[in-house]
Formats: C-alpha cells, structure tokens, sequence
C-alpha cells in the first residue's frame, strides 16, 4: 500500500504555497489571526480570502453542481493544512 501524496496532490500543495508566499502579507495575516470571523475583516484580507474563493479552494471536494471541484478529501485536507499551517485559516471543510 502506498500512502505518499500523488503528483496531482502535491502540484495542489505547491501551487497553494506559492499563493500563499505571494499573497499572504504580514498584515493580512495578522488580521485573518486577530479578527472575529464576521467582525470586519480589513480590505486586504476580504481581496485574499475572494481569491481563495476565486480560486476554488474553499469546497475543494464538494460537487461541481454545488460549485466545489469536485475532488477528493485528501485534495480538501491539502487546502485546509496549508492555510492553517500558514496563518491559523480555516478554509474550506464542511461538507
């Protein structure tokens, strides 16, 4: 049994670090830490989090017809440890 990501997984890995290293500002960051969900995230963090959704990221294994891409729980856990690891960020999950 071979338990090591595929190329498809870590190519979703890579391109969501390289997001994250352009677009992720210590800023934006500490705003995404410090900020209640809901309770007024600045401009900068609101544009970051519309490109994670613009991108797709945020219902990775939901069903096209829901708007996710439909891929698998292990693509969707790729997504949701990135953003944490790189800003304590819960994106995606659910569903």
């Amino acid at each position: 049994m071979n338990f090591a990501f595929s190329a498809e997984e870590n190519e979703l890995r890579a391109s969501i670090q390289a997001f994250i290293q352009e677009h992720l500002s210590d800023e934006v960051r500490r705003d995404l830490q410090e900020t209640v969900v809901g309770q007024g995230y600045t401009a900068a963090s609101t544009q970051f989090l519309g490109m994670i959704r613009d991108r797709g990221w945020s219902a990775v294994s939901w069903p096209k017809k829901y708007g996710g891409q439909a891929r698998s729980r292990i693509a969707q856990f790729i997504v949701e440890e990135e953003f944490h690891r790189a800003a304590g960020l819960g994106v995606g999950g659910g569903g």
